[in-house]
C-alpha cells in the first residue's frame, strides 16, 4: 500500500486518500452532498416500526392485566396514533419519489426538445 491510500475500515480495501487542497473540490466531483433533510427522511419509516413495537408492548401488557386496566392504556393509542401517521408519511413519500423518479427523464427530453425549438427567443430575433 503506498502513502496516498488509507486503509478503508471494512475489509481492509485500500481507498486512496484526498489531498487536504482538493477535499472542498471533493463535492463537486462527487455530485450534491446530502442534507441532513434526507437524513431524517429516511428514518421516517424506522420511526414506524418503534412505534409499532411499541404499540405490541403497550397491547401485550393491556393483555397481561386484563381484569384491571393496564397503566399504559393511553399510551397504546397514542402509539398506534404515532405509527399509523409515520406509516402514511412514508407511504406519501414514496410515492413523490417514485413519481419523481418516472418524470424525470420526460423532463430531460421535453427541456432538450424546447432548446433545440425553431421558435426559442434566439431564432426568433434574427
Amino acid at each position: 500500500m503506498s502513502a496516498s491510500q488509507t486503509p478503508s475500515p471494512c475489509c481492509f480495501v485500500p481507498v486512496p486518500s484526498v489531498p487536504a487542497n482538493q477535499r472542498g473540490l471533493r463535492r463537486f466531483v462527487g455530485g450534491p452532498r446530502r442534507s441532513a433533510t434526507t437524513h431524517h427522511r429516511r428514518s421516517i419509516p424506522l420511526a414506524g416500526a418503534v412505534f409499532d413495537y411499541l404499540e405490541n408492548v403497550f397491547a401485550w401488557r393491556a393483555l397481561a392485566a386484563f381484569p384491571e386496566p393496564a397503566t399504559t392504556n393511553g399510551l397504546l393509542g397514542l402509539a398506534s396514533a404515532a405509527k399509523n401517521v409515520s406509516f402514511w408519511l412514508a407511504g406519501v413519500m414514496l410515492l413523490v419519489g417514485l413519481a419523481t423518479l418516472a418524470l424525470r427523464p420526460l423532463a430531460r427530453r421535453v427541456l432538450k426538445l424546447g432548446a433545440q425549438s425553431p421558435f426559442t427567443d434566439d431564432a426568433i430575433s434574427q
